[in-house]
Protein backbone atom coordinates (compact mmCIF):
# COMPACT_ATOMS: atom_id res chain seq x y z
CA UNK A 1 0.00 0.00 0.00
CA UNK A 2 1.40 3.42 -1.01
CA UNK A 3 1.96 6.08 1.61
CA UNK A 4 1.06 9.76 1.56
CA UNK A 5 2.77 11.86 4.24
CA UNK A 6 3.95 8.68 5.93
CA UNK A 7 0.45 7.19 6.31
CA UNK A 8 -0.88 4.22 4.39
CA UNK A 9 -3.15 5.23 1.55
CA UNK A 10 -6.64 3.83 1.82
CA UNK A 11 -8.48 2.34 -1.08
CA UNK A 12 -9.83 5.64 -2.47
CA UNK A 13 -9.35 8.62 -4.77
CA UNK A 14 -10.73 12.06 -3.96
CA UNK A 15 -11.55 14.38 -6.88
CA UNK A 16 -11.45 17.96 -5.65
CA UNK A 17 -12.80 21.15 -7.19
CA UNK A 18 -11.16 24.43 -6.14
CA UNK A 19 -13.51 27.40 -6.68
CA UNK A 20 -16.43 27.30 -4.28
CA UNK A 21 -14.84 24.38 -2.39
CA UNK A 22 -11.31 25.28 -1.25
CA UNK A 23 -11.73 28.96 -2.22
CA UNK A 24 -15.15 30.11 -0.95
CA UNK A 25 -16.81 32.46 -3.40
CA UNK A 26 -17.48 34.91 -0.55
CA UNK A 27 -13.86 36.04 -1.05
CA UNK A 28 -14.95 37.69 -4.27
CA UNK A 29 -17.37 40.05 -2.52
CA UNK A 30 -16.16 43.35 -1.12
CA UNK A 31 -16.92 44.18 2.51
CA UNK A 32 -17.77 40.63 3.63
CA UNK A 33 -16.49 39.65 7.07
CA UNK A 34 -14.72 36.28 6.76
CA UNK A 35 -13.38 35.86 10.26
CA UNK A 36 -9.68 36.55 10.60
CA UNK A 37 -8.65 33.46 12.56
CA UNK A 38 -8.60 30.72 9.93
CA UNK A 39 -7.89 32.38 6.60
CA UNK A 40 -4.92 32.54 4.23
CA UNK A 41 -5.30 34.94 1.31
CA UNK A 42 -3.72 33.67 -1.91
CA UNK A 43 -4.55 36.81 -3.85
CA UNK A 44 -6.96 39.73 -3.55
CA UNK A 45 -10.19 37.73 -3.97
CA UNK A 46 -9.07 34.21 -3.03
CA UNK A 47 -8.65 32.75 0.40
CA UNK A 48 -8.73 29.29 1.92
CA UNK A 49 -9.07 27.96 5.43
CA UNK A 50 -5.80 26.27 6.48
CA UNK A 51 -7.52 24.04 9.05
CA UNK A 52 -9.70 22.54 6.28
CA UNK A 53 -6.77 22.18 3.87
CA UNK A 54 -4.60 20.57 6.56
CA UNK A 55 -7.28 18.01 7.38
CA UNK A 56 -7.82 17.17 3.70
CA UNK A 57 -4.08 16.78 3.18
CA UNK A 58 -3.87 14.40 6.14
CA UNK A 59 -6.60 12.09 4.84
CA UNK A 60 -5.27 8.74 3.69
CA UNK A 61 -6.50 9.07 0.13
CA UNK A 62 -5.10 10.19 -3.22
CA UNK A 63 -6.24 13.71 -4.16
CA UNK A 64 -6.66 14.67 -7.81
CA UNK A 65 -7.93 18.12 -8.73
CA UNK A 66 -10.98 18.19 -10.98
CA UNK A 67 -11.11 21.95 -11.27
CA UNK A 68 -11.93 24.02 -14.32
CA UNK A 69 -8.59 25.75 -13.68
CA UNK A 70 -6.84 22.68 -14.98
CA UNK A 71 -3.11 22.22 -15.27
CA UNK A 72 -2.36 25.95 -14.87
CA UNK A 73 -2.93 25.43 -11.14
CA UNK A 74 -0.03 22.95 -10.97
CA UNK A 75 2.51 25.38 -12.40
CA UNK A 76 1.31 28.61 -10.78
CA UNK A 77 3.68 29.45 -7.88
CA UNK A 78 0.82 31.17 -6.00
CA UNK A 79 -0.70 27.72 -5.32
CA UNK A 80 2.48 25.77 -4.47
CA UNK A 81 2.01 25.84 -0.68
CA UNK A 82 -1.67 24.96 -0.98
CA UNK A 83 -0.96 22.00 -3.29
CA UNK A 84 1.84 20.84 -0.98
CA UNK A 85 -0.42 20.93 2.06
CA UNK A 86 -3.20 19.11 0.21
CA UNK A 87 -0.74 16.48 -1.13
CA UNK A 88 -2.31 16.85 -4.57
CA UNK A 89 -1.14 14.06 -6.86
CA UNK A 90 -2.30 15.63 -10.10
CA UNK A 91 -4.97 17.41 -12.10
CA UNK A 92 -7.56 16.14 -14.53
CA UNK A 93 -7.96 17.89 -17.83
CA UNK A 94 -11.71 18.37 -18.05
CA UNK A 95 -13.21 19.83 -21.25
CA UNK A 96 -11.50 22.39 -23.46
CA UNK A 97 -14.59 24.51 -24.14
CA UNK A 98 -16.63 24.02 -20.97
CA UNK A 99 -14.23 23.04 -18.17
CA UNK A 100 -16.58 24.20 -15.38
CA UNK A 101 -19.52 22.11 -16.63
CA UNK A 102 -20.18 19.46 -13.94
CA UNK A 103 -21.27 16.92 -16.58
CA UNK A 104 -17.82 17.16 -18.17
CA UNK A 105 -16.11 16.98 -14.78
CA UNK A 106 -17.99 13.81 -13.85
CA UNK A 107 -17.22 12.31 -17.26
CA UNK A 108 -13.49 13.04 -16.79
CA UNK A 109 -13.60 11.52 -13.29
CA UNK A 110 -15.34 8.34 -14.48
CA UNK A 111 -12.94 8.01 -17.42
CA UNK A 112 -9.98 8.53 -15.05
CA UNK A 113 -11.33 5.86 -12.71
CA UNK A 114 -11.72 3.32 -15.52
CA UNK A 115 -8.27 4.08 -16.96
CA UNK A 116 -9.25 5.81 -20.21
CA UNK A 117 -8.25 9.34 -19.11
CA UNK A 118 -4.91 10.23 -17.55
CA UNK A 119 -4.33 13.04 -15.07
CA UNK A 120 -1.36 15.38 -15.28
CA UNK A 121 0.87 14.27 -12.44
CA UNK A 122 2.46 16.60 -9.96
CA UNK A 123 6.20 16.22 -9.44
CA UNK A 124 7.04 12.77 -8.12
CA UNK A 125 3.42 11.82 -7.38
CA UNK A 126 1.48 9.11 -9.13
CA UNK A 127 -1.78 10.65 -10.37
CA UNK A 128 -3.46 7.41 -11.39
CA UNK A 129 -6.67 6.53 -9.54
CA UNK A 130 -6.41 4.14 -6.63
CA UNK A 131 -8.97 2.01 -4.94
CA UNK A 132 -12.58 1.19 -5.41
CA UNK A 133 -13.87 4.19 -3.44
CA UNK A 134 -14.38 7.47 -5.27
CA UNK A 135 -15.09 10.82 -3.61
CA UNK A 136 -16.20 13.79 -5.72
CA UNK A 137 -16.15 17.18 -3.98
CA UNK A 138 -17.64 19.95 -6.12
CA UNK A 139 -20.00 22.81 -5.34
CA UNK A 140 -21.70 22.28 -8.71
CA UNK A 141 -22.07 18.49 -8.51
CA UNK A 142 -25.80 18.83 -7.88
CA UNK A 143 -26.19 20.54 -11.28
CA UNK A 144 -25.33 17.54 -13.44
CA UNK A 145 -27.62 16.86 -16.40
CA UNK A 146 -26.55 13.32 -17.22
CA UNK A 147 -28.88 10.35 -16.93
CA UNK A 148 -27.64 9.37 -13.47
CA UNK A 149 -29.29 11.40 -10.68
CA UNK A 150 -26.90 12.62 -8.02
CA UNK A 151 -28.54 10.55 -5.27
CA UNK A 152 -27.71 7.40 -7.26
CA UNK A 153 -24.05 8.45 -7.43
CA UNK A 154 -23.70 8.16 -3.65
CA UNK A 155 -23.23 4.56 -2.60
CA UNK A 156 -20.78 2.37 -0.70
CA UNK A 157 -18.17 3.09 -3.38
CA UNK A 158 -19.06 6.63 -4.54
CA UNK A 159 -19.49 9.67 -2.30
CA UNK A 160 -20.50 13.07 -3.63
CA UNK A 161 -19.95 16.09 -1.39
CA UNK A 162 -21.59 19.36 -2.48
CA UNK A 163 -20.48 22.33 -0.35
CA UNK A 164 -22.23 25.69 -0.51
CA UNK A 165 -20.07 27.70 -2.95
CA UNK A 166 -20.28 30.86 -0.87
CA UNK A 167 -18.96 29.12 2.28
CA UNK A 168 -16.78 26.37 0.78
CA UNK A 169 -15.81 23.07 2.35
CA UNK A 170 -16.46 22.75 6.10
CA UNK A 171 -15.10 20.53 8.85
CA UNK A 172 -18.39 18.63 8.80
CA UNK A 173 -17.79 17.81 5.12
CA UNK A 174 -14.28 16.58 5.95
CA UNK A 175 -15.75 14.43 8.76
CA UNK A 176 -18.12 12.85 6.22
CA UNK A 177 -15.28 12.21 3.77
CA UNK A 178 -13.06 10.72 6.47
CA UNK A 179 -15.84 8.43 7.68
CA UNK A 180 -16.50 7.27 4.10
CA UNK A 181 -12.81 6.51 3.50
CA UNK A 182 -12.58 4.52 6.72
CA UNK A 183 -15.78 2.65 5.89
CA UNK A 184 -17.77 3.86 8.89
Amino acid sequence: METITGKPTEDSTLYLDIDGVIFPLSGRKEGVEHGANDIVWVEKHEFYRPSIVKRLGELSTRIVLSSSRGVATLVDPAYKNLLDELNVAGVLSVHAWEPANPDHKLDAIIRHQNGTHNAFKRRKFDASPIGSKLIWVDDDANKINIDTPLDRLSSKSFLTVVPDAYSGLTHQHVDTIESFIKGN
